[in-house]
C-alpha cells in the first residue's frame, strides 16, 4: 500500500488558477445576462418603465447582489475550504483506492467496480458501476505515479465527445431560452421551448449525477438540490405552457 498526500503549495496554486479563470468567466456571464434582459425589455417596450419604477430596479439590484455574493464565495472560499483540500490523502493498494479528507467520510473504491477512468484539467475521475465517482486532484504529491498505477487498472478514456456534447447542450439551452423570450407565441416559440426543455432535462440529469460525488460539501449539496428543484419547477411550467399553446393551436 502507498499513501499520497496533498501538496500545500500545489493546493494554493490550484486555488489561484481557479480564481483567475473565474475572474474572467463570471463577469462575462453577468454582463451577458444583463444584456439579454435589457434587450428583452427593450424589444417589449418596457425598458423606460423599468428605469422609472424603483421596485423593478430594487429587484434587479437584489439579483445582482445575490449573484455577486455567490461569485465571491466561489472565488474566495476561505481558509476552511483550503484546509480541507490540503488534508486530502489517498491510499492505493492493488485492489482499492481509499480517500481521506477532513470534514468528509472516508471513501473507498474497489478495482472490480471501476467502469471508467478519465483525466480532466483538475485531475483524475474514477467512475464506478453505481454512478459514484472518486476525484483525484492534480495537487496530490505523486500524482503522476498514481496516474500510471491507474493506467494498469484500465485504459483512460477521453472526454472530448462528452465536453463537446456539454457545450452543444449549453448553446441549445441559451438559444431555446432566447427564442422563448423574443419570439412571439406561435411556431417559433414552440420550437424554442421544446429545445429549451430538452436541454434543461439533460442539465438536470447531470446535476442529479453530481449528487453522487463524495467530495461534495453539505452546503454544496443543499445548493445543488435547491437548484435542481427550482429548475425542475421552471421546466414543468414551460412544459405546461407549451402544451397549452399546442392544444390552443389544435383547437383553432
Amino acid at each position: 500500500m502507498k499513501v499520497y498526500r496533498a501538496d500545500p503549495a500545489a493546493v494554493d496554486a490550484f486555488v489561484r488558477r481557479r480564481r483567475r479563470v473565474g475572474l474572467v468567466v463570471w463577469p462575462i456571464v453577468m454582463v451577458g445576462s444583463l444584456v439579454l434582459l435589457a434587450a428583452q425589455e427593450l424589444l417589449r417596450g418596457f425598458l423606460t418603465r423599468t428605469f422609472a419604477e424603483p421596485a423593478r430596479l430594487t429587484i434587479a439590484a437584489y439579483v445582482v447582489a445575490i449573484f455577486g455574493f455567490f461569485i465571491l464565495v466561489t472565488l474566495y472560499p476561505g481558509p476552511r475550504v483550503r484546509a480541507q483540500r490540503a488534508s486530502y490523502m489517498l491510499e492505493v493498494t492493488d485492489d482499492d483506492l481509499r480517500r481521506y479528507r477532513d470534514g468528509f467520510l472516508p471513501y473507498t473504491v474497489h478495482r472490480s467496480e471501476v467502469v471508467r477512468i478519465s483525466e480532466e484539467s483538475s485531475g483524475i475521475v474514477v467512475l464506478t458501476a453505481t454512478g459514484w465517482k472518486l476525484n483525484i486532484p492534480r495537487y496530490l504529491e505523486g500524482y503522476d505515479e498514481v496516474r500510471e498505477t491507474l493506467r494498469g487498472w484500465r485504459p483512460f478514456e477521453t472526454d472530448t465527445a462528452r465536453n463537446a456534447l456539454s457545450i452543444a447542450i449549453s448553446i441549445a439551452w441559451v438559444g431555446g431560452f432566447a427564442t422563448m423570450q423574443f419570439a412571439p407565441l406561435g411556431r417559433w416559440w414552440d420550437v424554442g421551448a421544446i429545445v429549451f426543455l430538452a436541454a434543461q432535462a439533460w442539465m438536470i440529469r447531470n446535476w442529479l449525477r453530481e449528487l453522487r460525488d463524495p467530495d461534495l460539501t453539505e452546503t454544496g449539496r443543499y445548493a445543488r438540490v435547491g437548484g435542481i428543484i427550482g429548475y425542475t419547477i421552471f421546466l414543468v411550467s414551460v412544459a405546461i405552457a407549451v402544451l397549452i399553446d399546442l392544444l390552443s393551436a389544435l383547437g383553432t
